[in-house]
């Protein structure tokens, strides 16, 4: 049977919708089944006898620890290691923290004392030995978990069963009465909030392990003026009962983690951590039982139940979609995730290796010809670790000793704010294409690494980069550094607050790294001839905002190259039409590694070069393909196969 062109294309068309459905299901809506351990590492030895070193996540990844009272942050995404950031003030444990929970904005973090005194104490995350920015607040006692509600308010599990600390002020209220007693405390993408029992003590009240739902205008209520403490016992929606309700939360697809044990209750909660589909709690919240449907033998809904562990803990990393699962008083962390997505067949990228070399030669008219490009930018990028550098493998010349001669500050993703004052005082500005990251990051960590000559750093991907058809312009990898459009109209005042709709871009200030790439660590190519790092394109981590003259809190992406046709085309243009130009992209060098000869690579290496005052190089990114290219290349796939069907 003949079938014209247009039907092909729609079956295409189709097919590609459904393909590209299958991959976005996986990162956007990951299932419990989707997790699998990648890799183990190992916390600090305790200071105190017979506690644990808790940890948290900060927004850019890394992970925040508390050792008795010292606070220490990692080295790096996803490095395992640890440095000290000091003991904090106003803080005291006999027996080691009872919770560490990090603040939305990543700039404070609160920790529980763990003892009768009832004490919370939030403080500075870049500087926690500060007493004048450490606060001890009193609560009830033997406080148990803490989750933020926001910025300015913490919702605490303890003897008196859940407050509210409202940080202005310091003033707590007690929103939850539970019969046994609370037990782990978080909230949903929507502000629900959901807490435990941790203990059967009352007579006709909740088992151990019961998990309930509060909603949003329930809780505030009960947090505001005059309103009353809800009864955990006869209110609230049952979800689950589970272990002892401990270190709850939920990753960004909505599944439930659950850990602790019921060593006393009698349930036989214990010798695993529980892992609930997201599904099961929607179904479970919509059917409003009073008595929870999912349990310890709810086995369609608990992935493998991670035996082994008489006292699991969980941590979720919302940065990097990771989830930290290990036993209360052991080292050794078990790193669950979510794979990447394979590669679309071969019979998608064939229909465009000819394509791809044109798409080179018209860069610029590409994107703008296909409207679903449009739509594609328009999306806030979703940090995923591997994206970037994730080890580095060699360094020369890179004693760690200043603010810039970091080699693992190339690790992990570009800058998105970086502190412009005093370490004391910070005055956090966004990454822009008008004024370049310097200095410290929100948390005092390094960001930058200066190239002089003599000095070398080589680093390995999180996954491989591949010479990809698909990939937009030909480029396959991004470099990003600190080079920055010098502002016109701005009186020399550059901030977040410039207007980038009237500032005009003068020439650009750039530096030279030398690149070289390899597929084993053996096997180099050296781009002699350029493209260098800290180049075109200047990094600019966020989507302004032309209607409001203001930036907005959506990421642009790094994974995603600019068109390199607009290089040398941008001076004179306001920085908001340059930003257009950008079309959803974060800047960065291309390199496209056709020109190297390899098919993929995993290892890249940064060299100072001879001449040159000091290239900079915060981050080198793997491009991952367009959407609308990759429709493109089905649609161009099929209409070579109908041809061998006419």
């Amino acid at each position: 049977m003949r079938r014209s062109l247009l039907s092909f294309s729609l079956f295409s068309a189709s097919l590609f919708s459904a393909t590209v459905a299958g991959f976005s299901s996986v990162a956007s809506a990951a299932g419990i089944g989707d997790y699998h351990l990648t890799r183990t590492f190992t916390l600090p030895t305790p200071t105190i006898d017979f506690s644990s070193v808790l940890i948290d996540a900060l927004p850019d990844g890394r992970l925040l620890a508390i050792n008795g009272t010292q606070a220490l942050r990692e080295t790096a995404v996803g490095s395992g290691m640890f440095t000290s950031l000091g003991s904090v003030a106003n803080y005291s444990t006999a027996f080691g923290a009872s919770f560490l929970s990090v603040s939305p904005d990543g700039t404070k973090a609160a920790v529980g004392a763990n003892n009768g005194s009832g004490t919370v104490t939030v403080f500075n995350i870049a500087n926690p030995t500060s007493a004048a920015t450490s606060t001890a607040y009193n609560t009830s006692a033997f406080d148990f978990d803490g989750a933020w509600a926001d910025n300015g308010r913490l919702v605490v599990s303890n003897g008196a069963g859940v407050q509210t600390l409202t940080l202005a002020g310091g003033a707590t209220k007690t929103i939850l009465s539970i019969g046994g007693s609370s037990a782990g405390v978080t909230f949903d993408s929507a502000g629900n909030l959901y807490a435990g029992n941790g203990f059967d003590g009352a007579a006709g009240g909740s088992d151990t392990g019961y998990i309930k739902e509060f909603a949003k205008t329930a809780w505030e209520t009960a947090a505001g003026a005059g309103g009353s403490t809800i009864n955990f016992e006869t209110t609230g929606t049952a979800v689950a009962d589970l272990l002892s309700a401990s270190a709850i939360g939920f990753d960004a697809s909505g599944n439930l983690f659950v850990g602790g044990g019921d060593a006393f209750g009698g349930s036989g909660d214990t010798g695993y951590a529980a892992f609930v589909n997201a599904a099961a709690v929607q179904a479970a919240l919509t059917a409003g039982s009073a008595t929870p449907s999912i349990n310890m033998n709810s086995s369609a809904s608990i992935l493998r139940k991670f035996t082994g562990n008489a006292s699991p803990i969980w941590t979720y990393n919302d940065a990097t979609g990771e989830l930290y699962l290990r036993n209360f008083g052991e080292n050794t962390v078990s790193v669950y995730a979510v794979p990447e997505p394979t590669a679309l067949c071969g019979l998608l990228l064939a229909g465009v290796a000819g394509f791809r070399r044109r798409r080179k030669m018209v860069a610029g008219a590409a994107i703008a010809a296909t409207s679903a490009a449009a739509s594609v930018s328009s999306a806030a990028y979703v940090y995923n670790l591997n994206d970037f550098a994730v080890e580095v493998v060699s360094s020369t010349a890179m004693p760690g000793t200043s603010l810039y001669n970091e080699a693992s500050a190339i690790l992990g993703r570009p800058t998105l704010q970086f502190n412009s004052g005093n370490v004391a005082t910070p005055d956090l500005h966004r990454a822009k294409l008008i004024e370049g990251t310097f200095n410290t990051g929100p948390s005092n960590e390094k960001l930058i690494t200066t190239f002089n000559a003599g000095q070398s750093v080589t680093v390995r991907m999180g996954h491989a980069v591949t010479n990809d058809p698909s990939h937009p312009y030909g480029i396959d990898l991004n470099v990003f550094g600190n080079a920055f459009f010098t502002p016109n109209n701005t009186g020399g005042n550059t901030g977040d607050t410039t207007n980038l709709n009237t500032t005009t871009l003068g020439s650009i200030f750039a530096e030279n790294a030398r690149i070289s790439v390899s597929p084993d660590n053996v096997n180099w190519y050296t781009y002699a001839n350029g493209p260098t790092g800290d180049g075109y394109f200047p990094t600019n981590s966020y989507r302004w905002d032309r209607a409001t003259a203001t930036w907005s809190t959506d990421e642009l992406d790094p994974t995603k190259p600019v068109d390199p046709a607009y290089r040398d085309t941008l001076t004179g243009l306001t920085a908001a039409d340059a930003l257009d130009r950008y079309n959803g992209a974060a800047g960065g060098a291309g390199f496209d590694l056709a020109e190297s000869g390899f098919a993929s690579i995993s290892y890249v290496r940064f060299d100072g070069l001879t001449g040159y005052n000091g290239g900079e190089v915060d981050a080198v990114a793997a491009v991952t393909p367009e959407p609308a290219m990759l429709g493109l290349m089905a649609l161009l796939g099929f209409a070579g196969l109908q041809r061998t069907r006419d």
